[in-house]
């Protein structure tokens, strides 16, 4: 416990909690933004969603974490707490956080506790009706594809008569 005007230096790897206790700061791990939907045909409440993958070999404490979104990323969203286990997605809906994403551009970027930047998308332009911005391969990109709590999946090819090419491997030849 810190008593006023006894311990005037908090020590390393601890924090200051807001009833006076040192709490021990969790270090920052490797999280990452990595699908938005944004716009979502009918009503968007409820709908959109920011997703995040924990990359890290060990759990992470989500409740160390901002979210700040906005056309400048102007809005400072503090996450629910979660462990996140290696390997695992969450998703944060627009009424989980309280606030929507613009249909037209959003800056999104994923703060720890003291303001480091852990990840940020490259702003979107536009997304058509359920079609998600997806980070697949190391490259933000849009996909009619919309995985929310699994891995992200690149769009379907058109070819030129209209069918489509699966990027899930071979399909049947046509007739």
């Amino acid at each position: 416990v810190n008593i006023d005007n006894f311990q005037l230096d908090i020590p390393a790897g601890f924090r200051e909690h807001s009833n006076k206790e040192c709490e021990s700061i969790n270090t920052q791990g490797d999280i990452r933004l990595s699908e938005l939907l944004a716009n979502s045909s009918g009503t968007d409440t409820g709908n959109e969603f920011i997703e995040l993958y924990n990359k890290d070999a060990v759990s992470i404490d989500l409740s160390d974490y901002l979210l700040a979104i906005g056309k400048n990323a102007e809005k400072l969203l503090p996450l629910p707490s979660k462990i996140l286990a290696p390997g695992e997605y969450v998703i944060y809906s627009d009424a989980d956080l309280g606030y929507s994403l613009l249909n037209t551009t959003t800056q999104v970027k994923l703060l720890f506790y003291d303001g480091n930047v852990v990840d940020e998308i490259i702003p979107y332009q536009d997304p058509s009706d359920d079609i998600s911005w997806s980070l697949i391969d190391e490259v933000w990109q849009f996909t009619d594809i919309v995985t929310p709590g699994t891995l992200n999946i690149a769009m379907a090819e058109v070819l030129g008569d209209g069918d489509y090419l699966s990027n899930n491997g071979l399909a049947p030849c046509p007739a």
